[in-house]
């Protein structure tokens, strides 16, 4: 067969080169630095044609939206060009990965192969168009330059971020670092969160409009962000949130894409034009209104609402209560929506879910798309690990499902959440985020890949060759074990169901603490009865993946560590499950005996709550 020989023996007579936009010289550079780390070659990057064989990096003709690349050789020459700047630095990174064997599974996990020669068939072509048009990362932990590299590498095209990480006010974020990384990589820039009130901030406003802002139990409140709704019939402040919001929008000109969110679980308000009327309604039309007000001014500017299951206080919970807010109304449905189902069992594809629940989003997501589907954009929750209880599998065939069903609606954007975030274990829920967020990028960008052929790369490189099958059976076990979890998760919608004593940050809080009168009927059995099952299913596993050979393998090690921290949480909170029992019953030996075996086995989280529950029941065994 015939080819064009790149580089052979640390010597190249090729030259890179790269015509037009700062993304495209920039994956000229990107394509040099990795083929000088596969061969040792470091090829000249030109501006013109010198006659010489040549690396041409170009953009298509145009400059369509919708990322499209092709691989190819001309000649003695391989052109790599893209539909969109992007789209050719795209193109690089899915040469290195195809012919040069490379592999970006996270910013420390690298996987760059060395050789003395690098040859490309003379009829090697590769065509890709994206899957889906917009494929975005949300950061909300980890909001750093290097993630924004890891996100290209992957094929995400959009990287967002809360409003007030994009404004440069919070001191941890360098939001200038990170909007000059998105445009050098040509990636779209969003903006999105929990803003009602930061557009509407109290401080600037409440004493002279307290009527803005939430009535709760008959008084207005300050509204904050990110947990407040202000008062969305109010008209003057939604015409002044419309104003703040294109301010912010002229502040950071290259944003094009903003979705705003409603508060997330805080005041809702009841006075008497908004108590008789549902949220979605209320909020809808307040960000149509806003949406309006935008387009006026920035055309090119798109703007969101969001349909979430935020307000689940409502007592006792209903399928009903916990969805209500998924659903949006008729008069709403010609505004772009972003469909965010917190709770989803992602184990199990949403088309299949039986759950009553999920039918119901299911539904109403279907509803909206037959209406307004490029108007519909999906929320996907595989990263957040606060939502997954930091006892994450690694999805595979129900991302895949999923995104069938989302493309057999015609819907065409999709939207990451990143939140990889852990309460008081020392467990980095980043390292499971990447492979999940891995997977999900590219199975975003290709209908066609290969998820199987994606992890067995990954096998082989995390475990060693000689390891890689054994590897790959216990990162089976350990999905099977940890997703039999996840169908836990949408009936704990306030409370998750791996919070023993409280909702997460919260738990400090009255109204958020488990209490001796805490009834959690047969969610709370079946819960107990799940959990302890995966405990010797864990335990066992923890030994196995202990004979792992990890020397030089720092992905291996960060497996057995995962591995032992689902076991020592899982076994804790089954403990803990099993002493709030005993407790209710009040069989004080027991639960006092419970306690101990939890505390015991080294659980980091909830461990002050769990010490003061040992306290108060030592106090009723002592009279």
């Amino acid at each position: 067969m015939s080819v064009l020989t790149l580089f052979e023996c640390r010597r190249s007579a090729y030259s890179i080169l790269a015509q037009g936009s700062e993304t495209i010289r920039f994956a000229a550079a990107e394509l040099r630095r990795y083929l000088e780390r596969i061969g040792g070659v470091w090829l000249p990057l030109a501006g013109v044609a010198a006659g010489e064989p040549a690396i041409i990096l170009k953009q298509m003709g145009g400059d369509e939206d919708r990322d499209r690349y092709s691989i190819e050789t001309q000649g003695d020459n391989l052109v790599i060009a893209g539909s969109n700047s992007r789209s050719v630095l795209f193109g690089v990174y899915a040469f290195l990965e195809t012919f040069g064997g490379v592999r970006f599974f996270s910013p420390d996990f690298e996987c760059v192969p060395q050789r003395d020669r690098l040859e490309i068939p003379r009829d090697a072509r590769r065509a890709q168009t994206a899957e889906f048009d917009v494929r975005t990362i949300r950061a909300e932990l980890d909001m750093t330059v290097e993630l924004v590299d890891w996100a290209a590498k992957n094929r995400f095209n959009s990287f967002g971020l809360d409003m007030w990480r994009w404004d440069g006010s919070t001191s941890h974020v360098d939001a200038n670092a990170i909007i000059d990384a998105v445009n050098l990589r040509g990636l779209m820039l969003e903006g999105s969160g929990h803003a009602m009130c930061y557009f509407l901030k109290s401080d600037a406003y409440y004493d002279r409009h307290p009527d803005w802002y939430p009535q709760v139990d008959g008084q207005r409140v300050r509204g904050k962000y990110t947990g407040d709704n202000f008062c969305y019939s109010a008209a003057e402040a939604v015409e002044e949130c419309a104003r703040n919001v294109i301010a912010s929008l002229r502040r950071i000109p290259q944003m094009k894409r903003l979705s705003i969110w409603p508060g997330d679980g805080g005041a809702v308000c009841r006075c008497e034009r908004c108590r008789d009327k549902p949220f979605m309604e209320l909020y809808g039309n307040a960000v149509k209104r806003i949406r309006q007000r935008v387009q006026e001014e920035l055309p090119d500017v798109e703007v969101f609402q969001e349909a979430y299951n935020f307000d689940n206080r409502e007592r006792p919970l209903t399928v009903e209560s916990t969805t209500r807010t998924l659903r949006v109304p008729p008069e709403c449905r010609d505004v772009p929506t972003l469909f965010a189902f917190w709770g989803q069992n992602l184990s199990i594809p949403l088309a299949e879910n039986p759950e009553p629940g999920h039918r119901l989003f299911h539904e109403y997501l279907q509803e909206y798309c037959r209406r307004n589907s490029q108007a519909a954009y999906v929320f996907s929750m595989h990263t957040d690990t606060f939502m997954l209880s930091n006892l994450c599998p690694v999805f595979g065939p129900s991302m895949a499902a999923d995104f069938r069903e989302f493309k057999r609606m015609g819907i065409d954007q999709m939207f990451l959440l990143w939140i990889t975030w852990n309460t008081e274990s020392d467990q980095g829920m980043s390292w499971v985020g990447y492979q999940n967020g891995g997977l999900w990028a590219r199975m975003a960008e290709d209908k066609g890949f290969d998820a199987g052929a994606y992890r067995r790369d990954y096998y082989r490189w995390a475990f060693g060759e000689s390891q890689a099958l054994e590897g790959e059976a216990l990162w089976d076990r350990l999905n099977a074990a940890l997703s039999s979890l996840q169908a836990l998760i949408y009936r704990f919608p306030w409370n998750r169901s791996t919070d023993a004593w409280g909702l997460g940050w919260n738990r400090k809080m009255p109204q958020y603490r488990w209490q001796l009168s805490t009834d959690l009927g047969r969610h709370g059995k079946d819960r107990l009865e799940v959990f302890s099952k995966t405990v010797g299913v864990l335990d066992q596993l923890d030994r196995d993946a202990g004979e792992l050979r990890d020397a030089d393998l720092a992905e291996c090690r960060k497996f057995k560590q995962y591995v032992r921290h689902c076991a020592v949480r899982v076994k804790g909170l089954s403990l803990l499950f099993q002493a709030q029992e005993a407790m209710q019953s009040g069989r004080w030996t027991e639960a006092r005996e419970f306690l101990r075996q939890a505390l015991d086995t080294g659980m980091t989280d909830e461990r002050d709550e769990t010490v003061e529950w040992l306290a108060y029941v030592e106090k009723q065994i002592d009279g």
